[in-house]
């Protein structure tokens, strides 16, 4: 129990005003601690969570960051009352509220900070292809492709990226099939983005399910898919792949339509967290499909 008046003899404060910023602060405490819970449960069921499966626990929702943030400063209110109003406190008290202060500041900007760093000083160009017949170009591109994925298929049972060179350069051919190409100051293109405008091109997502339960697009012909991006190896790492995610997003929002894709949860399980991240990002909104799962059976003595 908090002796207030040791604390207000203590640190020559007033006792008075030192309560009221304490009642205050439950206000900031509890209700970041709500969001943080909210936020980071609002997609989980129940029925799982009491059988403790976590699956659909997001911990990087944005609201959640901003509960964290309301609970620190709610719960720091009374100490910050006292250090610039009182007297007498350590000068490890001091430290610690510079560094939580500092902290807090860093968790705040670090996002847009990094990204700033990565995409906006970085000069880079995005070109939109429909159809990419130049030989040497085609073969440039399949060099990063392949390379790309060479440590994620590795890492999944199911194959995450076209198979050969030959089913890569009939995509190429493809007008139904549209590429991203990212290029840098130089004109050396570093990356590459994949869009199917017919799922027809995508064998192994079934077109009967979307014609069922998305008809608004399917019909009308406005349902994509994505089929994946590569960067090239020394280009990783700085954002630039949501740079070429941002420009098939604006032709998405500009033609009204939606956009499906998968992934490896082994490979990568933060890929759906593009919608959270890109500039598009409350204007998206992004809906659970379904989850494949892989199983692998064998003899005991094995």
């Amino acid at each position: 129990m908090i002796n207030f008046n040791e604390i207000s003899l203590a640190y020559n404060i007033n006792i008075k005003i030192l309560i009221l910023i304490y009642l205050f602060s439950f206000i900031p405490v509890y209700g970041g601690a709500f969001l943080i819970l909210y936020s980071i449960l609002k997609k989980v069921d129940l029925k799982n969570l009491l059988k403790l499966r976590f699956s659909g626990i997001n911990l990087k929702d944005k609201k959640a960051f901003f509960g964290l943030i309301v609970f620190i400063v709610g719960w720091f209110l009374p100490y910050l009352y006292i250090l610039f109003f009182g007297k007498n406190l350590s000068i490890i008290v001091y430290l610690l509220v510079i560094f939580i202060g500092f902290f807090s500041l860093f968790l705040i900007l670090k996002k847009n900070f990094f990204q700033k760093i990565a995409g906006d000083s970085f000069k880079y160009k995005v070109e939109k292809f429909d159809i990419i017949d130049d030989k040497n170009l085609q073969n440039e591109l399949w060099e990063i492709y392949s390379i790309s994925f060479i440590e994620t298929n590795k890492k999944a049972p199911c194959q995450q990226s076209i198979r050969s060179q030959s089913d890569f350069t009939e995509e190429m051919l493809l007008g139904t099939v549209k590429k991203y190409l990212l290029r840098n100051e130089n004109n050396k293109v570093i990356g590459l983005g994949l869009i199917a405008e017919k799922l027809s091109n995508c064998t192994w997502i079934s077109g009967s399910y979307f014609q069922k339960e998305y008809p608004q697009y399917y019909n009308s012909g406005k349902l994509y898919y994505f089929m994946g991006i590569a960067i090239e190896k020394d280009f990783r790492n700085m954002g630039l792949a949501i740079k070429i995610l941002e420009y098939v997003i604006d032709d998405l929002l500009k033609n009204k339509a939606a956009m499906g894709f998968d992934h490896s949860y082994n490979a990568n399980k933060f890929i759906p967290y593009f919608t959270k991240i890109v500039k598009h990002k409350n204007q998206l909104k992004r809906k659970y499909l379904d989850k494949q799962v892989y199983y692998l059976v064998t003899s005991k003595d094995n």
